[in-house]
């Protein structure tokens, strides 16, 4: 069995120059008329063929050749039957009786090769291509099957070398010698020359669908995106109606994320067929991503009856509704799915999160309170839940849920990592830090936990050396995460290195310029700095932005200190 790509090539071999290669008329004409059975059973076998009714067509033949044992064109007819059907066994058996009884049959010997080379036997097939090339070193086909099997084994120079001479030969298969040489050169990663041979194939024959699908992918190979997208409209400028091509060129526009063109496109496909369930998706979400909710909203809701997913439709036209400010409706949607679906966990933390920021914080506790109770140790669910008591302030509650979890699943690094923020919160620091070491043990790149663990080490003011180590490692992941580039800032204040934790909190307060924490930080260093007039006006911003009323006296005196620190500045 062939795993390569060229299984393929193969296939069109036997389509194209197999079956076709001896027309019936010709077969015809030496099936001897004096045998009256096998020649009617043949004529017979010729009109099942043309019906397409190829099983029935192969009985007729055989019924012709048990009158007419000895008729090469009967045998030709069955091996080339029984190879376009994929019966590979039955096929070499006929050629090979063709060729004892005619040994210099070279159609039936290019048959018998291209049978050896549908079953991965290389060797087999290249040495009788080579007695048949020695003898005819111009036959076309020869050569074109030759090149085929040469590049099935990716021997492409010599694949190339083969495949050219038959395009320079005049016949039939100059065409599909081109096109072979355009495919090969693109499995060889020569996109240049693929492009070349893709375009003389397409000059020779510019209708043939399968061109302009191979040249779509070398152009898009090497980055020349809207001459992709161009030879897809070429295409279907002769094709309207060619689905295929039509799916093709809106898969190259969602990837350059085209959404005037791609909504456009997914109505014209749309017009063409019934039913394009994945492509629908794919518009959908795209339609999300760049905020035309009543696209997306659209093409969801006509995908409502027919998609295989109804939860997953019914979770993004939520979403959707959520981005519209439709928020009634979100909810409604997130509440219609139910708790065995599989977007049932992500659609209950969706809507618990927007009943709490509706102030409907107990509702959103008895949902994942009752969605656990049904299936436990939900890990995203718990991870809400502990969320949400902490939001009721009640942290207490939320670090029994995780160590309950933990108690089933004790290595999980963001069940730990949770637990490190709660016990924080509860004061028991030492607790915290230990439970963030053992997310790191489990996950030693987990970002999260790396950062909290360094910021507790200089909140503590211990381990500072450990604590840059830590965060570094977090910022080389994550190097543009203006929480760890403030933690690192941090390290450095408190390290007594100003200039360094000045120069990374402006970077994090430019990240995330509306956080009051890094905004006080930065205060705090120019304050250090003795940069009184710049401490000044970033504790002014701090204390605008934050929302906790129990941090602004703290800002408030640190504003006063600024005042105080300039005035005295400037009477001396």
């Amino acid at each position: 069995m062939i795993t390569s790509p060229f299984c393929f090539w193969i296939r069109l071999f036997f389509t194209l120059v197999i079956v076709l290669m001896v027309s019936d008329s010709n077969a015809m004409a030496r099936v001897n008329p004096s045998r009256s059975a096998a020649y009617a059973y043949y004529l017979q076998a010729i009109m099942e063929k043309s019906s397409g009714r190829l099983s029935d067509a192969s009985s007729c033949l055989k019924s012709a050749l048990v009158h007419d044992p000895e008729s090469i064109a009967i045998l030709e007819d069955l091996a080339k039957l029984a190879a376009s059907i994929g019966n590979m066994q039955e096929a070499e058996q006929w050629a090979e009786q063709a060729i004892a009884l005619e040994t210099d049959n070279l159609d039936m010997k290019i048959v018998l090769a291209g049978i050896y080379a549908n079953e991965d036997r290389v060797a087999e097939a290249l040495g009788l291509m080579e007695e048949i090339l020695s003898d005819e070193p111009d036959n076309q086909e020869a050569l074109f099957l030759t090149g085929t099997i040469y590049a099935k084994a990716k021997q492409y120079p010599k694949a190339i070398e083969i495949m050219e001479r038959a395009a320079g030969q005049e016949g039939s298969q100059s065409f599909m010698a081109y096109y072979y040489l355009g495919r090969i050169c693109r499995d060889a990663d020569d996109l240049v020359k693929a492009e070349e041979y893709l375009n003389e194939a397409l000059r020779l024959n510019p209708h043939m669908t399968m061109v302009y699908l191979d040249l779509a992918d070398v152009y898009r190979r090497q980055g020349k995106i809207d001459k992709a997208i161009d030879s897809c409209r070429a295409l279907l400028a002769q094709k309207p109606n060619n689905l295929e091509v039509r799916e093709r060129l809106l898969i190259l526009l969602i990837e350059e994320k085209r959404v005037d063109d791609v909504i456009s496109e997914f109505g014209r496909l749309k017009q063409s067929a019934q039913n394009h369930p994945a492509i629908g998706f794919h518009v959908a979400i795209l339609c999300l991503q760049h905020k035309k909710y009543d696209d997306a909203l659209s093409i969801l809701k006509e995908m409502a009856h027919t998609y295989h997913d109804q939860g997953q439709i019914i979770y993004y036209m939520a979403i959707a509704y959520e981005q519209k400010g439709d928020l009634d409706a979100a909810m409604d949607m997130l509440e219609s799915i139910h708790i065995d679906d599989e977007l049932a966990v992500e659609a209950r933390v969706r809507l618990a999160y927007l009943l709490k920021e509706r102030g409907q914080l107990d509702q959103a506790l008895n949902l994942i309170e009752k969605s656990l109770k049904d299936r436990p140790n939900t890990k995203q669910w718990v991870l809400s839940l502990a969320t949400l008591y902490d939001a009721a302030n009640r942290p207490h509650d939320s670090r029994e849920i995780l160590r309950k979890a933990l108690d089933t699943t004790p290595d999980d690094k963001e069940l730990l990592f949770h637990l490190a923020m709660v016990l924080d919160k509860l004061g028991q620091r030492d607790q915290a830090i230990e439970c963030a070491k053992k997310a790191i043990e489990k996950a030693e790149d987990y970002v999260e936990a790396l950062n909290f663990l360094g910021y507790t080490y200089a909140e503590e003011g211990i381990n500072l050396d450990e604590a840059e180590l830590l965060i570094k490692k977090a910022l080389s992941i994550q190097p543009d995460d203006g929480y760890v580039t403030d933690s690192l800032g941090w390290v450095y204040f408190k390290k007594g290195k100003n200039d360094q934790a000045i120069l990374y909190l402006k970077k994090a307060q430019d990240l995330v310029p509306g956080d009051p924490v890094i905004a006080e930080h930065l205060g705090d260093a120019y304050m250090a700095s003795e940069i009184f007039d710049k401490a000044l006006h970033v504790y002014q911003e701090a204390l605008k932005l934050v929302k906790e009323s129990k941090d602004k006296p703290k800002l408030r005196k640190k504003i006063q200190d600024a005042q105080k620190a300039l005035s005295d500045m400037v009477d001396s």
